[in-house]
Parts: structure tokens; sequence; C-alpha cells
């Protein structure tokens, strides 16, 4: 059931020490229950910390907060890095919304509700059938298109057993299941190769399956799911005919998960013989419900407290997220649901629930909110397999052509990304330079083509980002046009795939690589990885890409440049891209041009008012720049 009390705290500040917070976790404090929730969080990564220790918590409700209705408190921690002394404050913020609709419905169910310490409960079961089937009858974007499809294999399950089938062999038609989940580092368990295919269509005991496939196989049945896809059984993992079938599998991606008629995400688990279910502290997860008080601009009425970590699934950054696949396998899927490290999660195309929220919260809900959490393959070989799915669906959805990552609409600025695990360093030798944490691949491995975002063996998916999204306030020029471009795949069948090779031809001008000074402002430069930032900068040139200026905040502008980089054995004229870099042009401290620049309308009127950087710009003509 959910936690019910009124809210006691003065204006301001209410300190607690760290017992203090523990004896009212004890006693089911909610608030103290949050704190000490996020205390053994700290704890946890503070290990690794000389001197590690949490001082006090502060909760806290301003006059800021107070407007926006958000309750917030605050840990101290302290601990020793090196040399340094480290003081720091960790916020943790919460939301108070009115008990009315679906706040209401969460808060009754939550009333009704078993919370067990483990989530193979009854309880647990049973709420995910009632989700199940609210989407499946009642939400109209969930439901399912009219299709006959069967993947080429599927896994036939009942009670204790397991076999696979052929569907167009044996003419079933039945709704299926997917099964998202982590390998593990040295994968062990059984898979599907061509010497076992026999045996495995035969009936076996589903003890023979790793416990994460044994506990998917449980939750089909409790929802009367016959078939179940999972990747490691249904597509061949050795033997003869396993690239084929891998290849064959991989532009199959986008019909398997959207026809799936649900997405079984075992987040928690790091690898598939650890299972789906964990214990947790049944209070950490039960809503609280406030009653407010006046004091805090808050009426006197209900209110439940809501945490954003428990608002959506993938917040918590659990292991399935680091493996790549998943990214198109959530994006495909009509719904998912997720068994991460404390409770379950519900997502389709309507509603994002969970058991802290059964019915979910009064805030509107996008699918797409939560995907930039998710995390590139760390296999370098498979980045753009495991969005050919994606890539797939979203070119025949808008007609679009899809080269190596990108989509022709977005060119030309889809080239200008940057990585984003990525720090700060300066370097004596270079300008500003930002290095990155990841690699790029070595020179002898293809994988793609230096423009593209998948070249980058970053830790997080949100691997690649667009550097810059154009305000509509503001006055923009393009300097560079797309003259060509063309990606050849390993397999002529899927051109969604592995590449064999790939270039593109920019209308541009090449610039050498200049130092601080022989620029007309400040240039900041973003390397693609450490081995890029260490070549010989004679080897270097910039292309201008881009440049904004935004004449209602102030009469500066920035240009946005490429960086690439042309060896000094490479015979053709040919360049590849290893950084982008931004020239920021301060008109403010030349008074002379900030007058010319008053009142003017267009970009190009803009250009024509700094002379400085006009007489750089044309120290070189336009022509075409070939980028591998």
């Amino acid at each position: 059931m959910a936690h019910t009390f009124r809210l006691g705290l003065d204006e301001g500040d209410l300190e607690r020490d760290i017992d203090g917070i523990q004896i009212g976790a004890v006693a089911e404090c909610p608030l103290c229950l949050l704190a000490w929730r996020e205390i053994l969080k700290l704890r946890q990564q503070g290990t690794t910390k000389k001197d590690f220790r949490i001082h006090r918590i502060s909760f806290n409700f301003n006059n800021y907060y107070k407007r926006s209705r958000t309750f917030y408190f605050r840990i101290l921690r302290e601990y020793t890095n090196g040399p340094t002394h480290v003081i720091a404050n960790e916020d943790v913020r919460l939301g108070l919304h009115p008990l009315l609709g679906l706040n209401l419905q969460t808060a009754q169910l939550a009333a009704k509700y078993e919370y067990p310490p483990r989530t193979d409960a009854e309880s647990v079961a049973k709420l995910i059938e009632s989700w199940y089937l609210q989407c499946t009858t009642q939400h109209p974007g969930c439901a399912s298109p009219v299709s006959t499809y069967q993947p080429p294999r599927l896994v036939e399950i009942q009670k204790g057993g397991f076999r696979l089938i052929i569907p167009s062999e044996c003419g079933v038609r039945g709704s299926y299941a997917t099964l998202s989940h982590c390998w593990g580092n040295a994968p062990d368990f059984l898979k599907l190769t061509s010497t076992n295919m026999e045996q495995l269509r035969q009936w076996n005991p589903t003890d023979r399956l790793p416990q994460t496939f044994q506990d998917a196989v449980r939750l089909c049945c409790h929802l009367h799911i016959k078939y179940l896809w999972i990747d490691s059984l249904c597509i061949l993992q050795d033997g003869e005919g396993s690239i084929s079938d891998w290849s064959l599998h991989v532009t199959e991606m986008r019909v398997v998960y959207s026809n799936g008629v649900l997405n079984i995400a075992a987040s928690r688990a790091a690898a598939s013989n650890e299972g789906m279910y964990t214990f947790r502290n049944p209070n950490f997860v039960r809503p609280a419900v406030i009653q407010g008080n006046n004091r805090f601009g808050l009426s006197n009425e209900l209110h439940l407290l809501v945490n954003a970590e428990f608002k959506e699934p993938g917040a918590t950054r659990p292991p399935l997220n680091e493996r790549g696949w998943v990214f198109q396998e959530r994006i495909l899927s009509r719904r998912v649901v997720h068994f991460e490290r404390e409770q379950v999660f519900w997502e389709c195309n309507d509603s994002a629930l969970c058991e802290t929220y059964p019915a979910g919260v009064n805030e509107t809900y996008g699918r797409g909110e939560t995907i930039p959490l998710f995390e590139l393959p760390t296999k370098h070989n498979y980045k753009l397999a495991a969005f050919a799915g994606i890539a797939q669906h979203i070119s025949r959805e808008f007609n679009d052509d899809y080269f190596a990552g990108m989509f022709r609409s977005q060119l030309p600025m889809a080239l200008h990304w940057r990585a984003l695990d990525w720090h700060w360093k300066q370097d004596a030798n270079q300008l500003d330079e930002y290095l990155l944490v990841p690699q790029s691949p070595p020179d002898n491995v293809y994988r793609c083509p230096s423009w593209t975002w998948a070249k980058m063996d970053t830790d997080r998916a949100r691997g690649a980002h667009c550097l810059h999204i154009v305000d509509p306030d503001s006055l923009s020029k393009h300097y560079v046009t797309i003259h060509d471009v063309k990606a050849t795949p390993v397999d002529s069948k899927n051109l969604f795939g592995n590449l064999k090779s790939a270039y593109i031809i920019l209308e541009g001008r090449l610039l050498p690589w200049v130092k601080e000074h022989e620029m007309p402002d400040r240039i900041g430069s973003l390397f693609d990885g450490k081995k890029e930032a260490c070549i010989d900068p004679r080897e270097l040139f910039i292309i201008p890409f881009f440049a904004e200026f935004q004449p209602t905040r102030n009469p500066d502008y920035y240009v946005y440049f490429l960086i690439v980089h042309r060896p000094g054995t490479e015979k053709q004229e040919r360049y590849r891209r290893v950084g982008t870099a931004t020239l920021f042009r301060h008109l403010r401290a030349d008074t002379d041009i900030e007058e010319r620049t008053k009142g003017l309308s267009t970009i190009d009127e803009i250009f024509e008012a700094d002379v400085v950087w006009r007489k750089y710009l044309s120290t070189v003509e336009e022509k075409r720049i070939f980028l591998v």
C-alpha cells in the first residue's frame, strides 16, 4: 500500500544526521526511506574513495521550488580523491502533484497492491498481466498490425519444457514474445548451432536453459503466450550457414520485434545466468502520498510524491542498456516489460507504468524521452548492424536514403556530431583539445567511414550527438553542400548492415589548420579521439561548415568547422574527419564592427560587415572535398 503522511517541515532547511535518517527509514517514514535509499547508493559508489563519509541531509522547500511544486533534499558527502579533499552535494528532487486523475488511480491501486521482497512474486505477475490486458484491449496506439508474419524460427514453450520450431514448416500461427538480455562476458549457455538444431527441435526440459530464459518462459506461461523469440536460440550461432543466417536476421530484426506481442527486457542482469528477478526492499518501492501545507503554496489536499527515477524505465542505467542491440529492440517493440534492479516497469506507446506508480502519473509521456539513456554496442563490428532495424524502419516510413548511420534528409548537418563521453584537457602542443576517453578503430580495421558517428567506441549510447540545433530566431548560413554520397554494403541484400566502403563529396572551402594567433578570434577544437588529437598539425585542415548569428541576444556569432586529415603519404586528395571546431566571433569587443552590424537582416550582410572574417575566409576558393 502507499505511505501517507503530513508535510510538517518549516520554511527552509530541515537537517538530519545519518543516524536520524536511518531511524526514520526503519519507522517507514517516506521521506527518510527515499533519503536512505540515496545514501545507500552513494555509499556503494564511494567505496573506492578514501575517507568517504556522508555528513548530513537537508530537506528544503524554498520559493523557487515552491512555484514549480518541487520538493528536494540534499546530501552532503565528503571524501579524499588523491591529494584533493572533496566536499560535494547530491540533490534529489521530487515532484509534488495533486491527487487527481492518474495520480489518484495510482494511490488507489497501490493501496491494494502487495509490495513483495522479490519481483518473481505472484502479485507482481498479476500486475504485469493487468498491464498487458489493458494495453492489448484498450490502447488503440498499441494495437497489433494486421500481419501474419512469423520469424524464421521460434521457441515453443510449455510449463517445464521447450522446443525449437520452424513456423513455415509446421504452419504455426500465434502470438509470440521476444526477449532482450545480456549475454555476459563468457556466455557458455545453450545456443543454437548447426550440430544441435535437430536435437533442439525435440522437447527439452527448461532447466537446460540459463536462468533468465527460464524466467522469461515462466512469465510467458502466466500470460498465456505460447511462443518466444530468443536471439541465441533462434539465430544460428555457429557452424555451417551461421554467417548467412546472422546476416538474414539483421534485416529481419525490424519485423521480428515490431510484430512481437511483448518484449521482455531482463534489464537488471549483466549475464543470462543471473535471471530477471531480484530481491529488493519493498519500502523503497511504495509510493508516498503527502497532505499539503499552505505554508508551502500547496493546498491541504493530498499530493503524490513523484520520484523521476521511478517514472520511466532505464533511468538507473541497468546493465541491459549497455547492450547496443537493445536500442532498436526497445524502439521497435509495441510494449516492453522491464525487470530492473528494484522494480518492474511497463512501457508502451500509451503509458509508462511501474510498481511505484501502477496507473502512471499526470504527466505527458513520450517514449523518446529515455532513449538517450541507451548505449552503443561494445563490439565495434556490430554498431551499424545494431542500428539496422531502426534505420530500415525510418528509411521506409519517410522514403529517406540511408548511408552509414545517417539519412540523406539530415545531411549535411548530421556530419557535425560529437561523442558525449569526453573530458576537457589542455595540451601545450595544440589548441584547446577536448580529448575523448574512447578510441576510434585501428586503421587496419574497416568498420565505416570517418564521417559517421558509428566509428566511435564510446561507452555510452548517447554516443553521437548533433552539435547544433538551429535557433528559429537566429540568422544562419551553410558553407558546405553535398555533391555526392555513396555507401557499399558487405552484403548487397542488406543495405543497412556492415559496409565495405563509403564516401561523401562536399562542396566547400578547405583551410589549413591554423594556430590561435592566426584566427580572427579564439577557436576551440574537439577531436574524435586521442589518436586524432596527436596528428601532425601540418596534415590537418578545417572546413567552415555552418555559421549562426543571434541578433536578439547579442552581436556575436559562431562559426562551426569540421577538422579533417590528409596524411602526408596520401597520394590521392582524400580526407578523413578527425573532429570539430568552433570559432567565436566576439563582435562586442570591436565597437566599429558592432555598429556596422546593427539592423542587418541577413547573415551575408553580417559577414560583409565583418571585414576580418571575410578576408580570412576569402583566402581559398570553394572546391570539392572527398571524405572517406
